[in-house]
């Protein structure tokens, strides 16, 4: 085998091995991903229920002041400006 054969036979294997790898990539990447996506809309809806249930016991911050007050106050203890409203699940 000559130089040029060994060369034309080295090329064809690496473009070879690139087709396959990207093919297997790909058949991966369509199976395993919507598996990610759904796996991380669940934990991220469960931590942002969590930090709302957590949120909520706590009681509100004032935007104004900036002191906790009790759970369902709708004005703050400290300075009377209106608490923010608790968003909606």
């Amino acid at each position: 085998m000559g130089i040029l054969d060994r060369a034309v036979s080295r090329a064809v294997n690496r473009a070879v091995d690139k087709t396959v790898d990207r093919a297997i990539s790909n058949a991966v990447e369509q199976k395993v991903a919507p598996h990610i996506n759904q796996a991380a809309n669940q934990t991220a809806g469960a931590l942002v229920k969590a930090g709302t249930q957590q949120a909520a016991s706590l009681g509100s911050f004032c935007t104004n002041c900036g002191r906790q007050n009790n759970a369902g106050a709708k004005f703050c203890g400290g300075c009377g400006a209106k608490l923010p409203t608790a968003i909606a699940e």
